[in-house]
């Protein structure tokens, strides 16, 4: 990798874990004074945030009259809705708003130009004033407002026409336009039509899931917590853990192809007493869906890995009669659950308890949940997401109802993901991920790239162990060779390492296959050197 995309990736990298392009500054608000002068107003207009703004979108989202504003972040909260309230009544009358709807030009009316003639005799009105705007696809960075526009009116402004200058150059007039209305102007009927107002702002309504698009929903907010529903199966790396008597256990699949549910959790975390406390009064509802449930504290190990004082443990399990599974769980499997967040999530975030994840009887995590939740969520998501196809688990994966605007990722895809995570902590979870992804991705052209990185990761983990453990070593290298790109640099790691343990006639063969796709390779030519030179040790001993 080259300092150019290395630099990106370490920017990136940064942007995952919460740092700002732009330092984290305050928005910043300005008022027109006139004569080239702005006043900044950005804390009395409250618009003064701590984000990292990316987008804005101009509307009267609550049609009084006024403008409101949505605001879009990078950074939590990653949408904020800011209604225009400082006069309650200002906006009433003082303004008008049209929406054009082309039946030559396009239907939405961009790139017309529409003008505002106001009559004469007002206070601020001189030889019939005019205010211009135009009908834009796209406004500001990253941005699309309403395509209603909107002019505001002094008190005693009275419009007298409408010129509409449609896209190809045809003008048009548009009479019958009174303050304070929302009219909608049709191409080519030369009148106003007027559109009704809508009382107060439009609400989302309230549900647990989305029944499809046109249904508006919002995550449930009586939980605070998080409920992210996966939209592919995603195995879970390697958890080791030690039940209550202190014997090392791990997580395999579990008996009977019953579900199960991991709960990480600390004794002192509030949460996490009280989530232990909700799954221990629902054991039978849960045994009833299928659920199995193993509680896994995390305060079991100190730094160095060993046996920290556990009676608070106790005491929690014992407090709230836990009637399922439980232990502890070492500091490497956290890091390896770690790995898993933020492979999957644009956002890294710090592990956090109490956090869940819904397993299947395979292991692979069907859903994750992110402080407390309602057990009811759980055995819905339980009975329903370990039976349904892949579309209608990429439907329920939506936090909000509507539609996948781009494909979203494979199972392969996910898995490639999940390997470049944890390629340099954990390379065996890494080889692990790399063979599911290999397995599962959709095209030819995706799988030869796979192998070759699956080549790869068996020669780095070749490398890793032919000190140490030489059988384990041996089985990498032959497996890096089976799809190997290059593989004379494969063949004399390999033959190097057989000469090390004196498997010399071994080791004369790979390094003769490494000349004979590399006449000019010098480190083939010392490595049959080297041989000759051990065997003459060989004898002479």
């Amino acid at each position: 990798m080259g300092p150019y995309f290395l630099a990106w990736s370490t920017m990136m990298d940064l942007v995952a874990k919460g740092y700002s392009w732009s330092g984290n500054e305050r928005n910043c608000c300005y008022l027109n004074e006139g004569a080239g002068r702005f006043a900044n107003i950005s804390h009395l207009s409250g618009l003064d945030a701590r984000d990292d703004g990316r987008a804005i979108a101009v509307m009267d989202w609550d049609q009084d009259g006024d403008l409101d504003l949505w605001f879009r972040n990078r950074s939590a909260p990653r949408v904020r809705l800011k209604l225009n309230r400082h006069r309650p009544d200002a906006g009433k009358g003082s303004y008008a708003a049209v929406r054009l709807r082309g039946t030559k030009a396009n239907r939405d009316g961009v790139g017309a130009v529409v003008e505002v003639v106001l009559a004469d005799g007002g206070k601020t009105v001189s030889d019939g004033r005019r205010l211009v705007k135009s009908v834009r696809a796209g406004d500001l960075f990253l941005s699309q407002s309403s395509k209603w526009l909107h002019f505001g009116l002094g008190a005693e402004d009275r419009i007298r026409e409408i010129v509409v200058l449609w896209p190809g150059g045809r003008k048009e007039l548009f009479g019958g336009v009174k303050r304070g209305g929302r009219y909608l102007l049709r191409e080519g009927s030369g009148t106003a039509k007027r559109h009704p107002t809508r009382e107060g702002p439009e609400v989302l309504t309230v549900s647990s899931r989305g029944a499809g698009p046109g249904s508006p929903v919002l995550p449930d907010q009586t939980s605070s917590g998080a409920r992210i529903r996966l939209p592919s199966p995603i195995p879970l790396p390697f958890v080791a853990w030690r039940d209550q008597t202190g014997q090392p256990r791990s997580l395999l699949p579990t008996p009977g192809g019953d579900l199960r549910l991991l709960v990480l959790w600390s004794s002192s975390c509030p949460h996490c007493r009280a989530e232990l406390s909700n799954l221990a009064e629902s054991a039978a509802a849960l045994r009833a869906a299928g659920l199995d449930v193993l509680a896994l504290s995390t305060d079991g190990f100190d730094e160095n890995g060993q046996v920290a004082d556990t009676s608070r443990v106790y005491n929690e399990i014992d407090a709230v009669d836990f009637p399922f599974g439980w232990g502890f769980v070492d500091q490497s499997s956290l890091e390896r659950i770690q790995h898993v967040q933020t492979a999957l999530f644009d956002r890294a975030v710090p592990l956090s308890v109490p956090l869940t994840f819904l397993l299947d009887a395979k292991g692979n995590a069907l859903a994750l949940y992110r402080g407390p939740q309602k057990v009811d969520h759980i055995i819905e998501d339980a009975r329903t997401l370990g039976k349904v196809d892949r579309e209608e688990r990429l439907h329920l994966a939506l936090p909000l109802a509507g539609r996948w605007f781009t494909k979203p990722l494979g199972p392969g895809q996910i898995a490639e993901f999940m390997a470049r995570e944890f390629d340099t902590r954990h390379p065996e979870q890494a080889l692990h991920y790399l063979q599911r992804a290999v397995a599962l991705v959709e095209t030819a052209e995706e799988r030869v790239i796979l192998v070759r990185d699956l080549s790869k990761q068996h020669h780095f983990l070749a490398r890793r162990y032919r000190e140490e453990e030489p059988q384990k070593a041996v089985s990498h290298f032959e497996a890096a060779l089976e799809n190997a790109a290059e593989p004379v640099v494969i063949y004399n790691d390999y033959a190097r390492m057989l000469c090390q343990y004196g498997r010399l006639d071994e080791a004369e063969v790979l390094f003769r296959k490494a000349l004979a796709l590399d006449p000019e390779l010098a480190v083939g030519r010392e490595g049959l050197e080297l041989v000759e030179r051990l065997r003459a040790e060989q004898e002479k001993r």
